[in-house]
């Protein structure tokens, strides 16, 4: 799909001005006043408080959502993922989707479990884990838009779609086993009798969120529906804090624990810097 920079000269004036107005609106969203709207955190039990608010309002229709979801890297694997999402309806920026962090559920990728406990070994797992989550936003979005009911929003026109990832600022991953290994392992890991190095025994993985900060991220989109080649366009993705860049320090005060039965986790994380690079 090409992106909006391919658009005629025209309609890529209107976007750039709504693209504009929209990321303004992104911070007014989260403050209540502003939209008169009405919110109730969401609480998922293994991160505590989420940067994600529920906007309770007319103009909102707020579910949680599953689906499976396709990636590139792993063409010949589905990832069943969990994710809340909002679709609202306001004046100022037109029509909006705002959608949370995802967690993986389950998955069918002895590779993904295999490149996680690689980069785990390597200490490398930072890297994998912000170009796996970026493309995986990219794969979610996609699948809410083109798999929803969405009619008009044709490219040139002033109506399109607004989407907006709002993430934790401050993250540590945990790489945990859903599934066990063998007996005889325990933690995924054995030790080969010729080469000594720590080697995958069955079993399957996942990363799991730990805050460890109050900073919020968000990851800004708009889309349009391309009416000659009959597919969706998509702008590129813009990460921005919520608020203020917090110092490095502030991420690193709270570090956050993983849950026991962890093999490995990352640092903590300042997502927006990491997904900025």
């Amino acid at each position: 799909m090409k992106s909006f920079k391919n658009f005629k000269t025209q309609n890529f004036l209107k976007l750039s001005c709504l693209f504009i107005i929209t990321l303004s609106c992104f911070h007014a969203c989260n403050i209540n006043e502003e939209n008169n709207l009405n919110y109730l955190t969401s609480f998922n039990p293994d991160i505590g408080d989420s940067c994600f608010e529920i906007a309770l309002s007319n103009t909102c229709d707020y579910f949680p959502a599953t689906r499976d979801i396709l990636i590139s890297t792993y063409p010949n694997c589905t990832f069943q993922v969990e994710f809340s999402i909002s679709f609202c309806n306001l004046t100022t920026s037109g029509f909006t989707i705002f959608i949370d962090d995802f967690e993986i559920l389950d998955h069918n990728c002895p590779e993904y479990d295999q490149d996680l406990l690689d980069a785990e070994l390597n200490n490398s797992l930072e890297v994998f884990v912000i170009e796996f989550n970026k493309e995986m936003y990219t794969a979610i979005e996609r699948n809410v838009i083109e798999n929803g009911d969405f009619t008009g929003f044709a490219c040139g026109e002033l109506e399109i779609l607004n989407v907006n990832f709002i993430l934790n600022g401050c993250v540590k991953y945990c790489l945990v086993p859903i599934e066990a290994p063998h007996q005889g392992g325990g933690n995924g890991f054995t030790l080969s009798d010729e080469t000594q190095n720590r080697q995958r025994k069955d079993g399957k993985y996942v990363l799991r969120q730990v805050k460890c900060g109050s900073s919020c991220c968000k990851r800004s989109t708009i889309a349009c529906f391309d009416e000659v080649n009959m597919e969706w366009d998509y702008s590129e993705p813009v990460f921005s804090a919520l608020d203020d860049f917090p110092d490095p320090s502030e991420c690193d005060n709270d570090p956050g624990s993983c849950a026991a039965g962890s093999i490995g986790s990352t640092i903590c994380l300042q997502t927006c810097d990491e997904y900025m690079e």
